[in-house]
């Protein structure tokens, strides 16, 4: 399962910004066999629901939904 952020939250940590993005990993507890990466796109990811949207939350309130 791959999931992309779609909101970064400064709720938990008002000094996060998108520049720790690529070391939030760091501090993140995140579940066995999951990862945490940061990459660059070259275009426009387009992240839809077809039917049921799956969304999960890090500790820091940041959004990701899943996507094929």
């Amino acid at each position: 399962m791959e999931c992309a952020r779609r909101f970064l939250s400064r709720h938990v940590d008002p000094d996060l910004n998108v520049e720790q993005l690529p070391i939030l990993g760091e501090r993140l507890q995140l579940p066995e066999g999951w990862q945490y990466r940061v990459r660059t796109l070259d275009e426009d990811l387009r992240v839809g629901a077809h039917g049921d949207a799956h969304i999960v939350f890090d500790a820091y309130e940041n959004n990701y939904q899943r996507h094929a």
